[in-house]
C-alpha cells in the first residue's frame, strides 16, 4: 500500500516523481472530475492487482543459413530465466520454433498460462516457419479466458515464410459483481513486417483487427460488448520508427487501398487529417504521413496512447544498440536503477549503418467509463538486457537480443 503523495509518486515515476498534483494526475488514466481521493483509493484499495510487464523481440531464430542467429541454444534459456524472475506478463516475438519455446518456458512456473502462435514441429528449417507467428504471451497468475490470433493478409519478402500478425490474450483479471458486464484486460501482441509495401498495409489491418474486438464481452466475437468495456494494451515490434523521416505514405494512395476502405468513415478521416492527442480528427489536411504516425493516429483515434511517448519523453531506441558495431551506441546500465538502461544516455543518431531506431513501441489505452476496473502504468522503461558474465558464445554477442524490450508496471483496481 502507498498511502501518502511521497510513496504514490515515487511508485508511478522514480526517476521523475511529481512534486505537484497535477503531474500526479497527469501519471493516472482519471476520469473527468477525480482528484487525489481515487488516487489514494487505487494505491490502497485491498484488491488492487499489481503486475510487472515486459514485451521483447528475442531474436530467436534458428535456421540454417541467414536465418541462423548466435547462441540461440543459449540464449532461449537465458531469456526464460531474465522474464521468470523479472515480470508477471510478457509479450514475446520471433520465438520460431518449438525447441526455442519449450526451452524458454522451462525457466517459468509449470502453473503459468501461455498463448502462443509459435513453431510446433520438432524439425529446425525454414518450412518450421511456415505456421509460426513466433508470438508467446506468458502469465504467471491470470488464467487466460481466451485467445485469438489474426494473420496479416498482406505479406512481403521473405516474411512470407513466416504467419506474421496479431495474438489477442484475454484476461479477466479482477471480477466484477453481479451488476455489472465484466470487463477484460485485452493484451495484443504483434511483429509486423521488417519492410515492403505490404507493412504499411498491415497498419490497416492492425487497426481494424483492434476496432472489431476492443470492446467484446470477454473476448467473444459473438457478443457485441460496449465502446469502452475493456482496458486494452497493444505492443511488438512494428518496425515503425517513431523517428522516421522520409517515405511518407500519401493520404490518397492510403484511402484508395481496399483495405482502408474496409474501415469506419471515422478511420478512414483521420487517415489524411491532424489528429489531436485526444483523439479527436481535426479539420486539418495532412496530404502525408510517415508509417508510425500513421498508426499512431489511427490508435488515437481509438482511445490508445504511446506510453513511452507520454510517461518516459527520451527518444527510447530499441533497435540497432545491442549489436551495433559502434560501442559507445551499445546500452549503458542505469546505476540508479541496474535492471534497465540508463535513458539519459543518447546514441549516435548520424551514423548510416546500424542507425539506432524505436521501433517497438506499447499503447495503451486512456481513461474508460465502462469498464469494472481502472488501470495505470508507471514510467516504462527498457530493461537492460545484457547477457551474464559466464554465458557461452558471449563473444558473438553480448545482450540476451538485437532488440531492448519495454516494460513497465500495471496497476489495476475495481470501480
Amino acid at each position: 500500500m502507498r498511502d501518502n503523495f511521497r510513496d504514490i509518486a515515487a511508485f508511478m515515476d522514480p526517476v521523475e516523481p511529481a512534486t505537484g498534483l497535477r503531474d500526479l494526475f497527469n501519471m493516472h488514466l482519471l476520469e473527468e472530475g477525480h482528484g487525489y481521493a481515487e488516487v489514494w483509493r487505487r494505491h490502497n484499495h485491498p484488491d488492487q492487482i499489481v503486475q510487472k510487464f515486459f514485451m521483447f523481440n528475442t531474436y530467436l531464430m534458428d535456421i540454417p543459413g541467414k536465418g541462423r542467429k548466435p547462441a540461440v541454444e543459449y540464449r532461449d534459456t537465458e531469456i526464460g530465466r531474465f522474464t521468470a524472475d523479472n515480470f508477471d506478463i510478457c509479450c514475446l516475438s520471433e520465438v520460431w520454433h518449438k525447441e526455442e519455446r519449450k526451452d524458454l518456458l522451462k525457466q517459468w512456473p509449470d502453473n503459468s498460462h501461455v498463448a502462443h502462435k509459435s513453431g510446433r514441429g520438432a524439425m529446425i528449417n525454414a518450412f518450421s516457419m511456415l505456421k509460426s507467428a513466433g508470438l508467446l504471451t506468458l502469465s504467471k497468475t491470470h488464467e487466460i479466458r481466451k485467445s485469438h490470433f489474426y494473420e496479416f493478409k498482406y505479406e512481403s519478402g521473405s516474411d512470407k515464410r513466416a504467419d506474421k500478425g496479431c495474438l489477442l490474450t484475454v484476461f479477466t483479471p479482477i471480477s466484477s459483481d453481479s451488476s455489472r458486464t465484466p470487463s477484460s484486460l485485452n493484451i495484443y501482441n504483434t511483429h509486423m513486417n521488417a519492410a515492403g509495401d505490404a507493412k504499411n498495409k498491415q497498419i490497416i489491418e492492425l487497426i481494424k483487427f483492434i476496432w472489431e474486438t476492443k470492446n467484446k464481452v470477454v473476448g467473444d466475437d459473438s457478443r457485441p460488448g460496449r465502446e469502452g468495456l475493456n482496458n486494452n494494451i497493444l505492443c511488438g515490434d512494428f518496425n515503425l520508427d517513431r523517428f522516421q523521416r522520409g517515405n511518407l505514405l500519401r493520404a490518397e494512395e492510403v484511402l484508395s487501398w481496399s483495405v482502408t476502405r474496409s474501415l469506419p468513415s471515422h478511420l478512414q478521416l483521420a487517415v489524411g487529417r491532424r489528429v489531436l492527442p485526444n483523439g479527436t480528427v481535426s479539420r486539418t489536411r495532412i496530404g502525408a504521413k510517415t508509417g508510425f504516425n500513421l498508426m499512431r493516429d489511427l490508435l488515437l483515434v481509438l482511445g490508445f496512447k504511446d506510453l513511452w511517448q507520454t510517461r518516459n519523453g527520451t527518444p527510447g531506441f530499441t533497435s540497432n544498440l545491442t549489436t551495433s558495431p559502434l560501442m559507445s551506441n551499445r546500452p549503458v546500465v542505469d546505476p540508479e536503477f541496474p535492471l534497465y538502461c540508463d535513458d539519459k544516455v543518447i546514441p549516435n543518431t548520424r551514423i548510416t549503418e546500424h542507425k539506432p531506431t524505436a521501433i517497438d513501441h506499447v499503447f495503451v489505452n486512456g481513461r474508460r467509463l465502462n469498464t469494472s476496473f481502472t488501470i495505470d502504468f508507471t514510467r516504462p522503461r527498457r530493461p537492460f538486457t545484457i547477457r551474464p558474465s559466464d554465458a557461452k558464445d558471449l563473444d558473438k554477442i553480448g545482450f540476451m537480443s538485437d532488440h531492448l524490450g519495454i516494460s513497465t508496471t500495471i496497476l489495476m483496481t475495481p470501480k
